[in-house]
């Protein structure tokens, strides 16, 4: 007879078993791995959705995407009008402005729109608008872009203020914060309506553009306000705007822009420099120079004879780009000593001489 080893029946079980343990701890290293996972994936999900992706096609039939971020940090929302004759602007210029909004340390986003993809080809937080034709910013498309911003900036953005220019305006992010700061001691963006602009003739002054208070856009939208619709050659963007809001008898505060953080700063002030003063640039003196570096965009025009660009480290500049280069470091012209400080006090920003409320 054949004889039985009791052991081996004994121990065969707990083999049995360990192997059991080690599939069900192979089971559990699986879930836990597979829940990273999935935590990571709905990580990387949420932090895209923070996005706004547009895909557009050019006339190559290249793909391009509009990224238009969404962030909390921003004090002000800048929403520029380009178009297709001032490529090289948003090249060698609105890029440089466009790129700094996606530094999560940015107080500004730069947003621009615009129909034509070849004015948004270099740029990396743009809106294509073919809604909006027209090409050049003349008071017949301005309300199209301008409905458009005021529903972009509701929608995709968090910050108190909205400032719409056209692309060859010209700020110190330091003064433009500086000077929205000090609305906000007294006014508060996200409560009141506020409005702050300049006009010219019956166009967009884009030297100066128009700054709105987040309530302003979101009541103007609340009550169906459509500048597309009323828009009206001969009257100006402030004064439809004014009179929208006074027929709801609801309060504005109106600021007339007596000085221009966003223009080119000329004989001490912050005015806009006209054409014809651009040729006295390279005259400026030494003590009258600001270093291009305590700014945040550099400046440029499309005229054929009277384009300055004020920096020489700019590669392949273009032909319709006339260059003027300084001694040194390339700067802009400004009178140091002519009350700076003054002009952007409290006081003199929030002076009865220059707003009015009703």
């Amino acid at each position: 007879m054949k004889e039985i080893n009791i052991s081996n029946l004994h121990s065969q079980p707990d083999s049995l078993n360990i192997k059991g343990k080690e599939n069900t701890y192979d089971d559990i290293i699986k879930k836990i791995y597979i829940s990273l996972s999935l935590i990571w994936i709905s990580f990387v999900i949420g932090f895209l959705c923070s996005f706004t992706f547009k895909k557009e096609t050019n006339n190559n039939n290249n793909n391009s995407i509009v990224v238009t971020p969404i962030y909390d940090q921003y004090n002000i929302v800048i929403s520029v009008l380009t178009w297709r004759f001032s490529w090289h602007h948003n090249l060698f210029y609105m890029k440089q402005m466009t790129n700094q909004s996606l530094d999560p340390k940015s107080k500004i986003n730069t947003i621009l729109y615009s129909d034509s993809l070849n004015a948004l080809s270099s740029i990396l937080n743009g809106v294509h608008t073919p809604q909006c034709p027209g090409g050049y910013v003349k008071q017949n498309v301005i309300g199209c872009r301008f409905d458009l911003i005021f529903s972009h900036f509701l929608e995709l953005d968090y910050a108190p203020w909205l400032f719409i220019a056209t692309d060859d305006f010209y700020f110190n992010e330091k003064q433009l914060l500086k000077f929205i700061e000090v609305f906000e001691t007294k006014y508060n963006p996200m409560n009141e309506n506020i409005f702050i602009g300049k006009f010219e003739n019956k166009y967009l002054h884009g030297k100066s553009g128009y700054i709105f208070s987040r309530k302003l856009v979101n009541y103007l939208l609340e009550n169906k306000f459509k500048l597309n619709v009323i828009a009206d050659e001969n009257l100006r963007v402030e004064t439809l705007i004014y009179d929208f809001i006074k027929k709801n008898n609801e309060k504005i505060h109106v600021f007339n822009n007596h000085f221009s953080v966003f223009g080119f700063p000329v004989d001490g002030t912050w005015n806009f420099i006209g054409n014809k003063s651009w040729t006295s640039l390279p005259k400026c003196q030494e003590t009258q120079r600001i270093p291009v570096n305590n700014i945040v965009s550099l400046f440029m025009e499309p005229f054929e004879n009277e384009t300055v660009e004020l920096a020489k480290y700019i590669p392949e500049i273009p032909e319709v780009v006339k260059y003027i280069p300084n001694d040194k470091t390339p700067t802009i012209c400004y009178d140091r000593d002519n009350h700076l400080d003054q002009k952007f006090s409290e006081k003199f920003i929030l002076s009865d001489k220059y707003q009015f409320d009703d």
